[in-house]
């Protein structure tokens, strides 16, 4: 993986309240993406997580333009 979408990748994770994972009790938006993906949500989880910690409070798989076409929101 380019360190330029990792760093993409974290910084879209990354909501900057609190210490502790959050697991919204809702589905990821965006779901149905998940077979097409090339990096699973945990692994995107602790990529964002390592580079700022924090707490996720929101997860979405959408397709973009450029790259893979799918990015972790």
């Amino acid at each position: 993986m380019r360190p330029a979408f990792q760093t993409l990748l974290a910084v879209s994770l990354i909501a900057s309240a609190g210490a502790a994972i959050a697991r919204p009790s809702h589905p990821m938006k965006g779901a149905e993406l998940a077979p097409q993906a090339t990096v699973t949500l945990a692994a995107a989880r602790t990529t964002a997580l390592k580079a700022h910690p924090g707490k996720i409070t929101d997860q979405e798989l959408e397709s973009e333009a450029g790259g893979s076409g799918l990015r972790y929101s």
